[in-house]
């Protein structure tokens, strides 16, 4: 007889308010997106997985996401924006993991693109890498993490 035992995840909250963006450290992290064009813009619920290098998501019914579309992300509790300073393609949210160390999770706001980090904030330094665009983000993030770091 196997037990009966509920997945953990780490649990990711915004950088600014706090607010849980999965609760009870559930599969879902919930953001705000909001996507710009010229004539309109939009802004949507957006949903993505939770495990780390796991490259899935949802949107609102009728929003459709094009290759390289770039999603300006924000925390639905307080509507802070999520973009990293000093990096226009990166945005981050806390993390704690299962174990309660904290760390800063990176990633990319172009969909279609594949890149996560997990930066320890008090090494300033990256931790773990995910995504097969990884390296094509990993200089501009090292350098950011230098200036603000040393």
């Amino acid at each position: 007889m196997s037990e009966g035992r509920e997945a953990s995840y780490d649990r990711f909250t915004c950088p600014h308010c706090d607010a849980e963006l999965n609760p009870g450290r559930g599969p879902i992290i919930q953001m705000r997106g909001e996507l710009e064009a010229p004539c309109f813009s939009v802004t949507t619920d957006v949903f993505v997985s939770s495990g780390l290098g796991v490259y899935e998501g949802l949107t609102a019914t009728g929003v459709v996401l094009r290759e390289g579309a770039k999603i300006e992300f924000s925390c639905p509790q307080c509507g802070a924006s999520f973009s990293q300073s000093g990096q226009d393609e990166l945005a981050q949210v806390r993390m704690r993991d299962s174990a309660g160390r904290a760390f800063l999770v990176s990633f990319n706001k172009r969909f279609g693109k594949r890149s996560t980090f997990v930066i320890d904030p008090d090494k300033r330094q990256v931790e773990r890498q995910f995504g097969d665009d990884a390296a094509s983000y990993r200089a501009d993030l090292d350098k950011a993490l230098n200036f603000f770091g040393s």
